[in-house]
């Protein structure tokens, strides 16, 4: 089934009854715009979200593990797919139950070719072209984002909005954390001021990101900074990342036998300094075992397509909201 709006498309829940969305298109900020509203829906029904480097990677037949929930809903999502996966991507559908969604990038995929005609036709599936943002998208996407921070803005600033993102619309989100800042302690903005806030940028600070990651803030991940402007390299952070979700996953470990966070803690092989502690402290409830453990595995993933050079800066900030509520 072709979606020609995908905003009516995700209000309606009509991905409800699909097993697998592709989304084609020659416009890669389109994409990434694309699949953050369509992954955004789905973590709001609770789904656990995951990334493949390709369709060989996915096995939805593995037994449920020891915590694993029993129907927990799961959407795999596989980037640079090729027309060449068809035959590979008809087996795998197979494979799907009513808790499984299957979600495919193709970036340059042409609109003839086998694969996205078949997704534009049958039922059981759905095509999203991306070749840009379309100007309604994008303003009931603005418009979504302030209602749910429960802030207004006269219509001169929602075109202020408009045209500042219908370029380049991966940053809006982001951004928006800066207006709710910025109104809940301004009050009010002029037309300048909108303009001079949405267009600039501050660094990212590495330390506070790996410390939202750990406490699953998209607020917070978001708040300190534009990751496209970071003095280190991406990898390296991802490397202080996955060294934090190790011990994080030892601390899980015997936290769910521990009658306490110390009894916890003195338990683990792994000292645990002291600045550590609080963040410890404040993310156990956040999480449990399985879902560390998983939040672990997709930070090697990440470390995987980093080095096979298949993850770029923009992607790498998605990636990381993916397990941020």
């Amino acid at each position: 089934m072709r979606i020609p709006n995908l905003n009516n498309y995700l209000n309606s829940k009509a991905y409800e009854a699909q097993q697998a969305l592709l989304l084609y298109g020659n416009n890669e900020g389109a994409l990434q715009f694309h699949l953050d509203l369509i992954v955004q829906k789905f973590k709001q029904d609770g789904a656990i979200v995951e990334t493949v480097s390709s369709l060989d990677d996915i096995n939805f037949a593995n037994e449920l593990g020891l915590f694993d929930a029993p129907n927990q809903k799961t959407v795999t999502i596989c980037r640079k797919v090729t027309g060449r996966d068809f035959p590979l991507l008809e087996k795998v559908l197979t494979s799907l139950d009513d808790s499984q969604k299957l979600i495919l990038v193709g970036l340059n995929l042409g609109s003839k070719i086998k694969m996205v005609t078949f997704f534009q036709t049958a039922k059981t599936v759905g095509a999203v072209p991306s070749y840009d943002v379309s100007l309604p998208l994008l303003k009931d996407v603005i418009l979504s984002a302030l209602k749910q921070r429960d802030l207004t803005l006269p219509s001169e600033h929602i075109d202020i909005l408009l045209e500042t993102y219908s370029g380049s619309p991966l940053s809006l989100m982001t951004d928006m954390e800066k207006l709710e800042l910025y109104l809940k302690t301004n009050g009010t903005i002029e037309s300048q001021d909108l303009k001079q806030l949405m267009n600039g940028s501050v660094k990212l600070d590495v330390d506070q990101l790996i410390e939202g990651f750990v406490e699953r803030s998209k607020e917070k991940v978001l708040r300190h900074g534009d990751v496209s402007l970071l003095e280190e390299e991406p990898y390296l952070i991802l490397r202080s990342l996955i060294r934090q979700m190790i011990t994080f996953c030892e601390f899980m470990s015997h936290r769910q036998f521990a009658t306490s966070f110390a009894q916890a803690v003195s338990a683990m092989k792994t000292p645990l300094f002291f600045n550590t502690k609080p963040l410890f402290q404040r993310s156990e409830s956040l999480w449990n075992l399985k879902l560390a453990a998983h939040g672990l595995r997709h930070l090697l993933r990440l470390e995987k397509r980093f080095k096979n050079g298949e993850l770029s800066m923009l992607q790498f900030q998605s990636e990381l909201c993916l397990f941020c509520r």
